[in-house]
């Protein structure tokens, strides 16, 4: 019920990071012999934009966290039931 004030910050030079979405393309990037593991880390030292997190703002991060560990728990039942079926 808080009106809300629009901030058009911009600064740039800023990489977007989602590390999820990096993790699952850098095999791929390796594969494709178009980065090293020493290369993709190396990019994490430039200035950084994250997609789930800001310290003003931590919710969007317990979130995800919390879905991230619903599906792993809901993954080890699944195959824990299909083990003793």
């Amino acid at each position: 019920g808080f009106p809300i004030t629009p901030t058009m910050r911009y600064e740039a030079g800023r990489r977007w990071v989602s590390l999820a979405a990096d993790l699952r393309a850098l095999p791929a990037y390796i594969r494709a012999k178009e980065w090293s593991v020493g290369q993709w880390l190396s990019s994490y030292l430039a200035p950084k934009v994250y997609h789930t997190f800001a310290w003003d703002d931590p919710w969007p991060i317990a979130f995800s966290f919390s879905r991230f560990v619903g599906r792993k728990v809901a993954m080890w039942q699944l195959r824990r039931s299909m083990k003793t079926a």
